[in-house]
């Protein structure tokens, strides 16, 4: 047990990077790794196989404050990054950290466990901006998620808000915004390409019916579907109907709490 711990205790200070598809050489992630977090505290870098990569820093401070920062990109391909010993898929990231600010907050929500919750709509709650973590009511809140690939990112959600008069509850909107927003496939629900680009994502053609005609006279785009086909549209790209190959997962609900809001004043930015 004690050789074991010795051997933990090694990378307590790492970061683990895992690219979602395609493979990346060790001189590329290295050398824009370094130019990126040198003077962030990086000491080195590990390849473990071709998709994930292992960061070491000088203290858990810089450690976290590059966590913090979410996805980092190289060579356009984004990187997902994770504190070392936290489970990983070799070869799929199911989760990303994502930054996400919400505007139009009601006032009672500007607490630790009110901000936290609405955060936690979008994913589990990580960090928070300096302005944010000091709980004063502002135009709007900047947090940190730990987002699940595939799930919806909405552009707004309806909270309940209590009137401190009347003690009268109403649902209010507040506005979600991505300063960056990955682009997820609503078809198989992985990250880096569009519904339109995925590559398992089944096609067919469906049947284009001209303006002020007859329904029986039918403009075929291509092979007209037969047989229980017809009944399949999912996703549609102009005249083309995507089924996706699994059924769409839906939005996590909202149940994890920060216990406290970590300081941090970066945005996510490329590498």
């Amino acid at each position: 047990m004690e050789v074991l711990k010795e051997g933990n205790d090694k990378f307590i200070n790492c970061i683990v990077g895992t690219f979602s598809k395609g493979v990346k050489s060790f001189s590329m992630v290295a050398s824009s790794a370094r130019l990126a977090w040198e003077k962030r505290g990086l000491i080195n870098v590990f390849q473990k196989d071709n998709h994930v990569f292992i960061f070491k820093f000088s203290s858990l401070e810089e450690r976290n404050r590059v966590l913090a920062r979410g996805t980092w990109y190289v060579g356009n391909q984004p990187m997902l990054l994770k504190v070392w010993g936290q489970a990983q898929q070799a070869n799929k990231a199911d989760t990303m950290p994502l930054w996400v600010k919400f505007s139009k907050i009601p006032d009672c929500y500007w607490t630790c466990k009110g901000l936290s919750w609405l955060g936690s709509v979008i994913g589990v709650p990580l960090c928070a901006d300096t302005l944010t973590s000091k709980l004063e009511v502002l135009p709007f809140a900047k947090m940190c998620v730990e987002y699940k690939i595939g799930d919806a990112l909405p552009d707004k959600i309806e909270v309940e808000s209590l009137d401190p008069i009347t003690g009268e509850i109403s649902i209010v909107e507040v506005l979600v915004q991505y300063p960056i927003r990955p682009l997820v496939c609503t078809g198989c629900h992985s990250l880096g390409h569009p519904v339109s680009a995925c590559p398992i994502t089944k096609r067919r053609w469906v049947v284009k019916r001209k303006e002020h005609e007859d329904c029986s006279t039918e403009q075929l785009t291509g092979e007209h579907p037969t047989g229980n086909d017809q009944a399949m549209p999912d996703h549609i790209v102009g005249d083309v109907t995507l089924t996706p190959t699994k059924d769409p997962a839906g939005v996590s609900p909202a149940k994890h709490f920060m216990e406290t809001v970590t300081t941090n004043d970066e945005s996510p930015s490329p590498v």
